[in-house]
């Protein structure tokens, strides 16, 4: 497991029935069964999961093989609001620090990368080494480093919502 907070439990009889045909439940082939459910997910996803998030075994496959790709794989999105590009690391289970990459500024520039939940990652300045971001992969997410600033559009909230209420209160 990558992710030593995920639990794998096992399901009650009453709570497979929910979630799959009695055709499933009579077969050979859905001895095993397992539903990955990812923080957040809706109640109604759950009642129909996608095929592959059901059925782990059909005798030639490792269960943990199975949890880790349908269940531990997500992608992290880095998008940089920093003024330089920065090296992006893995840090490995040894405390390493593994190259896979950069991202430079700008939503355009956005570094994808497939990983494992409880996978690290440090994003650096490769001028001084400083670490500017740590990221500690939880779920599927779009993480943004550094200050955004909007260029097309300054204003000013309070100057904004005291024109709103004047424009109300004069109608």
């Amino acid at each position: 497991m990558h992710f030593a907070e995920r639990e794998i439990a096992e399901i009650s009889d009453s709570f497979m029935g929910k979630y799959f045909s009695e055709d499933e439940l009579a077969s050979h082939a859905s001895n095993c069964k397992l539903i990955c459910v990812e923080r957040g997910q809706s109640y109604q996803h759950l009642h129909h999961p996608l095929p592959q998030h059901k059925t782990a075994m059909r005798h030639t496959e490792n269960i943990g093989g199975w949890v880790d790709r349908n269940c531990q794989a997500v992608e992290l999105g880095l998008v940089s609001y920093l003024d330089f590009t920065a090296d992006v690391y893995w840090i490995d289970s040894n405390g390493e620090k593994v190259p896979v990459g950069q991202v430079s500024p700008g939503e355009r520039n956005t570094f994808w990368i497939e990983t494992y939940l409880g996978h690290e990652f440090q994003v650096v300045n490769p001028a001084n080494d400083a670490i500017v971001h740590t990221q500690l992969v939880e779920y599927n997410s779009i993480v943004p480093i550094g200050e955004y600033f909007s260029h097309t559009m300054e204003r000013e909230v309070k100057d904004l919502v005291r024109s709103t209420f004047e424009a109300e209160w004069d109608r």
